[in-house]
């Protein structure tokens, strides 16, 4: 057994002993709690798999210079689950309701082409934005959605600016092009496709 494959093992061990028995909430209760009653080192269940919340920060839309807060705002729980030892990420915000998003899998610029089949990077993205662009992945067409502005919170962290760009499919799936740091001259991306589920599909098993 090499070393990721035992760290791997050792963490799925460490999260199930975690499970406080006498934290189990009774199947008959769970229609009780939504996404919204979820917090650190809940248990939940989401596609017949069970995750502990790693983490939980707080996305804050502000405006482009990252001065002023909008009062938009949408939370991302991160996940690792019990049984394959995977981690996911849920992000959901409630305005007339609850929406929510689960990552299915991180991406890189080479994965993405425009109309005619060219690549692109994060020199193309405000051009993107500017002219409401459609993205390419594997021949399936992503329209153009929002460009915004956040700060991301976490309990003990100093607030980290984030401009995203979303790309919408028609099947509701989205791929966000993250950048950290943004007008730092240092940025880093990140991309990621996502797709969206119900947030009532999402069971608390177990509070912290």
């Amino acid at each position: 057994m090499d070393n990721a494959v035992r760290r791997r093992l050792d963490s799925q061990f460490a999260a199930a002993r975690s499970l406080n028995p006498e934290k189990v909430v009774p199947i008959n209760d769970r229609y009780k709690y939504t996404i919204e009653d979820v917090s650190l080192g809940d248990f939940i269940r989401l596609n017949s798999k069970t995750y502990v919340v790693k983490e939980i920060g707080v996305y804050r839309e502000t405006d482009e210079d990252f001065k002023k807060k909008t009062g938009d705002l949408w939370t991302e729980l991160k996940l690792f689950c019990i049984e394959d030892g995977e981690s996911i990420h849920i992000e959901w915000e409630k305005d007339d309701e609850v929406e929510a998003f689960v990552t299915e899998k991180t991406l890189d610029f080479t994965r993405i082409k425009d109309d005619r089949g060219d690549g692109l990077d994060e020199d193309d993205l405000d051009d993107l934005a500017e002219e409401e662009d459609t993205i390419f992945l594997d021949k399936t067409p992503f329209e153009y959605d929002d460009d915004y502005a956040a700060l991301y919170e976490r309990e003990g962290k100093s607030p980290e600016k984030v401009y995203f760009y979303d790309f919408a499919s028609r099947d509701k799936k989205m791929i966000t092009i993250e950048e950290w740091g943004s007008g730092g001259g240092r940025e880093e991306y990140q991309l990621f496709l996502s797709r969206q589920i119900n947030p009532d599909s999402i069971e608390l098993v177990a509070k912290s």
